[in-house]
């Protein structure tokens, strides 16, 4: 069992920090939102876990955290993504499991594939002749994830990747560090805190009530502010930022950043809240209307039925399933500037200010 480690800090009077999490190898994202905020040599950063995996530029991200590490004040807590990953390499490998890597290396986007590449490797190399490869060549990265608490205890908060399953982080209901680490949907567990808890891990849109929203969600009653925006995991994620104007103090505001095309609404559009949202792992749908960018579908458990992207819908064992959907309207000015997840001749799926929703409008070219 991998213990949990808790590492202490103050953060001093009158320097900003910044607390960024779920970054997962979106390093485009994460040099947008740094600039965007103005992040500079006097500030503080807090990335609360999962570096690495799912984005196009995991290895980058890491060792780009590395060098800034050397420079100035950086505080990385361990993810579950940063923590299987060295897992993967530090284990043994029994003859009938020789190529797990290359397998887990050709499913998704890792800093495993990443690193391959860069030496070399052929992709049929045993496990065992792998992890001796990246051992050596990359025990500085390995050891940097190594080296990363599982939680960061502050005077005024306290930062978890996942969550915490006792108020005291001492307690040896929190001995185990990968269940902190990967606690899904930890605001369904009945716990509150004396101090603001921030996690990641959980995509914050998942918690939404109404629209979907990807900005943070905070239950302030149970001081949890929950920041994971969804990046690389959702097609209409972002990577958002936890500012502390001063580190001494609990104030705190939010800002994010995404890549996707922002257009000028040009007609207006009254709201309207979805009377339906579905989210993994209850998305199984079925098929009424099939159609080139938009199809109807009725979501089984619900009964409701509701227009979905095309593109959102995949196929398991013979079942229909769909990505986190919604038949909410998103009210619209024109002349707001709006991002645009998916255009089509029927609607458009957009954001404002985090909140996703459909819109019937116009829209300009890109700005």
């Amino acid at each position: 069992m991998l213990k949990t480690t808790v590492q202490k800090a103050s953060f001093p009077t009158g320097r900003r920090v910044i607390v960024i999490s779920d970054i997962h190898g979106a390093f485009a994202y994460l040099q947008g939102l740094l600039k965007k905020i103005h992040f500079s040599p006097e500030d503080i950063l807090v990335i609360n876990g999962d570096i690495i995996e799912r984005g196009p530029e995991n290895l980058r991200c890491l060792q780009w955290l590395m060098e800034l590490s050397k420079k100035q004040t950086v505080y990385t807590v361990c993810g579950n993504n940063d923590a299987y990953v060295r897992g993967l390499i530090y284990r043994e490998y029994p003859a009938e499991e020789q190529d797990i890597l290359n397998r887990y290396c050709t499913v998704r986007s890792s800093v495993l594939g990443e690193m391959r590449k860069q030496l070399g490797l052929p992709d049929d190399l045993p496990a065992s002749a792998f992890c001796k490869e990246l051992k050596a060549h990359f025990a500085a990265e390995f050891d940097f994830i190594a080296n990363m608490p599982t939680i960061l205890e502050t005077p005024n908060f306290t930062f978890v990747h996942g969550g915490l399953r006792d108020t005291d982080i001492f307690s040896e209901k929190n001995a185990c560090a990968f269940d902190l680490m990967k606690f899904d949907d930890f605001l369904a567990y009945p716990i509150s805190f004396s101090k603001p808890v921030v996690v990641g891990h959980w995509p914050s849109s998942l918690y939404s009530k109404g629209y979907f929203d990807c900005m943070p969600y905070v239950e302030p009653n149970r001081k949890i502010i929950s920041i994971d925006g969804g990046c690389m995991i959702k097609n209409m994620g972002q990577l958002n930022a936890m500012i502390l104007p001063d580190g001494s103090q609990s104030d705190y505001c939010f800002a994010s950043f995404d890549l996707l095309p922002v257009k000028q609404a040009l007609d207006d559009q009254a709201g309207r809240l979805p009377d339906i949202s579905f989210c993994w792992p209850d998305c199984r749908v079925e098929m009424l209307e099939d159609g080139e960018e938009i199809c109807l579908v009725r979501h089984v458990s619900s009964g409701k039925i509701l227009h979905v992207l095309k593109e959102d819908l995949w196929e398991q064992k013979g079942q229909l399933f769909c990505d986190d959907s919604s038949n909410g309207y998103l009210p619209v000015c024109a002349g707001e500037s709006v991002s645009v997840i998916c255009q089509t001749q029927r609607s458009s799926l957009i954001k404002k200010n985090g909140k996703i929703g459909w819109y019937n409008g116009r829209l300009s070219e890109n700005k």
